[in-house]
């Protein structure tokens, strides 16, 4: 489970910093497993093995596509994150449960914040806010972020 208790900006500048560490280990192995003459051995390799990392964890291996949503998903978690330590500081400090981890995916210790997050390539990418709104009952904010 990838918990994390964050108090600050800064808390979350490191996790930032971690993704970014592992996109660049993982980018470096993409570029030589592209260059392979075959283009489908090349994919295949990118989808079935463990081309990729663990965002968090560098040492874990992952494959690439599963890095890709995972790393996509917890920077929106981060942004979320320090949206709501923006506007609400006093609920602070507050629970990122990342991953498979039961629970909001960001909720405050004080329970009067609980959020969902996901990154998609749409809003509507798998009816996922009419999802969400089928879960939580009123009163519920939403707040879109989306990034081409």
């Amino acid at each position: 489970m990838k918990q994390r208790l964050i108090h600050s900006g800064r808390e979350l500048d490191i996790l930032e910093a971690i993704i970014t560490r592992a996109a660049a280990s993982t980018a470096t192995r993409l570029a030589e497993h592209l260059q392979q003459a075959n283009a489908l051995a090349a994919l295949a390799q990118v989808k079935f093995s463990p081309t990729g990392c663990d965002p968090l964890e560098l040492d874990r291996p992952l494959n690439f596509v599963e890095q890709l949503n995972q790393s996509f998903t917890y920077l929106a978690s981060i942004e979320a994150a320090r949206w709501l330590l923006e506007r609400h500081p006093d609920h602070v400090p507050l629970q990122l449960n990342l991953g498979t981890s039961p629970g909001s995916d960001i909720a405050s210790l004080d329970g009067a914040i609980a959020a969902e997050v996901f990154a998609a390539t749409h809003p509507d990418s798998n009816d996922k806010y009419g999802r969400i709104f089928k879960r939580y009952a009123p009163p519920l904010h939403l707040i879109a972020m989306c990034s081409t």
